[in-house]
């Protein structure tokens, strides 16, 4: 497993930076994958100068490779009989300053502390048997001696990548099936959209998503008001089996203006693939928008 995420770590082009900006702070955590099962979760964790973990288990073996930047971590075992709930004590092991080349491996019950020593933002592949939502027995310890400790929250703020506008629109054209999801309110959506997206509202998403995109393996991406509502929708759609979400960078008002492409008047709907109901984007043209009498109600 080790060598296979160092491998994987190595392909720098896969990680671009901009996908993976630390979005809280001094750190972010990036879902890429996990089992619909919620074993064998993959994620990209974003670290900025001074991000620093205490020392804590992962209840599961994991395993940490570097993609960009140092991150060094210290090895400890548990040392006490653990007679007394809420306390223990700990003896260091080890230590390792992971980067790109290298990797690091745990067992369940190994502890470690993480602090990156770069100067600037880095990024390291975690790997896990069990997804980190569903590992709520995990403890940090209060000092490198153990000590005290606490349980970790059951659902971390787990973040989907971002990608660019620009990637959006390579991906309207490389003839893959797609789903671009607008998940702003319909009022917001009606007054200025991109063309090819489809609304679902934050507020309705749970209704309205198997309809769109029945296929759980769909290519998603959401679009909001860069208001984080995107990364928001895509929690809840991780919890419904979606596996393959980005967020565009920016929001709506990051995708061009030139009228063909997003507007208020271009109302053009996505075309359904022929195989199933779930989205898909082609490249066309919109159609011409047909007079109609004074007395017939625009359509809402």
């Amino acid at each position: 497993m080790k060598t296979a995420l160092i491998g994987l770590a190595s392909r720098t082009d896969l990680f671009p930076a901009e996908h993976f900006p630390c979005l809280e702070g001094v750190g972010s955590i990036f879902r890429l994958s996990e089992d619909p099962d919620r074993r064998f979760a993959l994620y990209a964790s974003a670290g900025m100068p001074g991000k620093g973990a205490p020392p804590h288990n992962h209840t599961t073996w994991a395993v940490i490779s570097g993609v960009y930047g140092d991150e060094h971590n210290v090895f400890y075992e548990r040392i006490d009989n653990r007679a007394t709930a809420g306390e223990g004590q700990l003896r260091k092991t080890g230590e390792l300053t992971v980067k790109r080349g290298n990797a690091v491996a745990f067992l369940p019950d190994d502890f470690h502390t993480i602090q990156v020593t770069s100067d600037s933002q880095t990024l390291h592949l975690h790997m896990y048997g069990m997804s980190l939502e569903n590992l709520p027995g995990r403890i940090y310890f209060s000092g490198s001696t153990g000590g005290t400790y606490k349980t970790y929250p059951a659902n971390p703020n787990i973040v989907s990548p971002l990608v660019t506008p620009a990637e959006v629109k390579a991906m309207l054209h490389d003839g893959g099936e797609l789903a671009l999801l607008d998940v702003r309110e319909e009022g917001v959506f009606s007054q200025r959209h991109m063309l090819f997206g489809v609304p679902l509202p934050l507020s309705r998403l749970e209704l309205r998503v198997d309809a769109l995109v029945p296929r759980r393996s769909t290519r998603i991406v959401l679009v909001d008001a860069d208001d984080g509502a995107a990364q928001k929708a895509a929690s809840r759609l991780v919890a419904l089996g979606y596996r393959d979400i980005t967020v565009m960078a920016g929001g709506v008002e990051g995708w061009p203006r030139p009228a063909s492409s997003c507007s208020a008047a271009s109302m053009c709907p996505a075309r359904r693939s022929a195989s199933s109901s779930s989205i898909t984007t082609t490249r066309r043209a919109c159609p011409p928008r047909r007079s109609r009498p004074r007395s017939m109600p625009a359509p809402t």
